[in-house]
């Protein structure tokens, strides 16, 4: 029987605020939110990567700062036979 563990690529490996808050000229990840959470409502993140899929937006992203554990994490799960699977989905794409 297979094992496998699943991580969530944005806000997990990759830290998708300040990536998206940075392609929309931001330096600060809250402020960003807190601006498109006004035009958006609860579908901040869906709306502002609809704006920016084609630019690659998931290509850039900046590591959690945790990065470097998860990565350590991975290398011992499938020391012990796991499998490693990466999930990024909240678009149609």
């Amino acid at each position: 029987m297979s094992k496998t563990i699943i991580y969530d690529l944005d806000g997990t490996l990759a830290d998708l605020s300040k990536g998206l808050a940075k392609l929309e000229g931001y330096d600060d990840p809250v402020a960003w939110y807190l601006r498109n959470e006004v035009d958006y409502g609860k579908y901040v993140y869906p709306k502002v990567i609809e704006k920016h899929i084609d630019n690659g937006c998931f290509a850039d992203l900046p590591p959690m700062p945790n990065f470097d554990n998860h990565i350590l994490l991975m290398e011992t799960f499938k020391s012990y036979g796991y499998k490693i699977k990466i999930l990024s989905s909240c678009m149609d794409y």
